[in-house]
This record gives C-alpha cells, structure tokens and sequence, in this order.
C-alpha cells in the first residue's frame, strides 16, 4: 500500500467521522472532551470542527487557540487568544496560557519583537512560567 493512498483513507475516515458528529446531539461536556481527544490523536479538523459547536467562552477561544496552533494558523490563534482577553476580561497570571500560545504563534511566523514582547509580558505575570526567564535570557 503506498503511503499516499494510506493518507486519503485516513482523510476519508476523517469525513466520515466529522458527518457523523456534525448531526449528533452531545452535550457541551462531551463535545469538549471528544473535541481534546481529537486533538490530542492529531485529528486536528475534526477537532476544531467539534470545538465550534461548544458555547462562547474563554475555554472555547482557548482550545481553538490550541489547534489553529498545531494546524500553523498563527493569526487565528492570536485573534481567538485576544478575543478571550478582551471578551472575557482575562486579567493578570490567567492571562499566561493565551500569552504563551500568542508568543508561539509569532514564534512560528518569525515575527522576534512580538515573540519578546509577549515571553515579557509572561515574566512580568510570572517569570518561572513555562521556562520563560531562560528564554528571555537567550
């Protein structure tokens, strides 16, 4: 079996599963667990496709911050991590999570100013906070 034809079955099977949730009625606590399960397998759009379905909230812009993350989508991770700041009024060390996935993004799109920027405003919340004194050392 050639490695190609394994990757198209595995996005068929990938359709498949995203139609069989998209009508399925789940409760918000399932849709998050099998939308982190999902994610956590690598299924990326089916992940982000259940995520959609979950109520407005900091968690939600967070997870989807998470996967547009692993998925490279670097300003929808910057626009769902300043829509939870902002919308959620998301204030001193709670705000670390969103700040460390913005200084990836920026880390990922080489953009160094707003990669500092934002691995300072973690120090300044917390400085043992995911290493990011030994990072702002470097």
């Amino acid at each position: 079996r050639s490695p190609s034809r394994g990757l198209g079955d595995v996005y068929k099977r990938q359709d498949q599963i995203i139609k069989q949730f998209k009508y399925e009625k789940l409760s918000q606590e399932k849709t998050k667990t099998l939308a982190i399960s999902f994610m956590e397998m690598n299924m990326l759009f089916i992940a982000k496709d259940l995520m959609d379905k979950l109520d407005e909230s900091s968690e939600k812009c967070y997870l989807l911050s998470e996967v547009s993350l692993k998925l490279v989508e670097c300003a929808d991770v910057i626009y769902f991590c300043n829509q939870a700041i902002d919308l959620y009024d998301i204030k001193g060390e709670d705000k670390l999570p969103f700040l460390y996935l913005k200084m990836r993004a920026y880390q990922l799109e080489n953009k160094k100013n707003e990669e500092l920027r934002m691995a300072k405003q973690m120090a300044f919340y917390n400085p043992s906070y995911m290493n990011i004194k030994g990072k702002l050392k470097r």
